[in-house]
């Protein structure tokens, strides 16, 4: 179920969240900035993006907010609830107003020291997922925060 928004462009209705922008889109996952209505925390939701998931993409999705849920690392997104939505499943996490390191770097243009202090602060929250027991095995630009 979609609904539009004032400029024209749709996001999908979630029972007991408000979308305010689609943070990233691709083949399989929607990630969407809400607000959560009963207590107007800014949110982002993480969901499978396909009208009916299969068992297995279901099981992914879930095995993801199981793993982020026990990170406890600075620099780790803090996951609140894990939600069924029509047919299909989400990730509620905390926003803290961040935008895909991609479109930072689309939209700015950095200095070899910036680069290099992102780059840093990366390796350092990789290094603190290992320490923890934890294998990131996405590193591309377009997984960060």
């Amino acid at each position: 179920m979609r609904k539009t928004g004032s400029s024209g462009d749709t996001h999908p209705e979630f029972q007991g969240f408000s979308i305010v922008e689609q943070l990233f889109q691709s083949p399989s996952t929607a990630i969407y900035r809400g607000v959560r209505l009963s207590d107007t925390l800014p949110v982002v939701l993480k969901l499978l993006d396909i009208p009916y998931p299969s068992a297995i993409q279901l099981e992914h999705i879930k095995h993801e907010f199981d793993l982020t849920r026990a990170i406890d690392c600075p620099g780790v997104i803090e996951v609140y609830a894990f939600e069924k939505v029509h047919h299909t499943s989400a990730i509620i996490m905390e926003d803290f107003g961040a935008i895909p390191l991609r479109s930072h770097m689309e939209k700015n243009k950095l200095s070899t020291e910036e680069k290099l202090t992102i780059a840093y602060r990366i390796s350092e929250i990789i290094g603190d997922i290992h320490n923890a027991g934890f294998i990131h095995k996405d590193t591309a630009v377009r997984s960060k925060k």
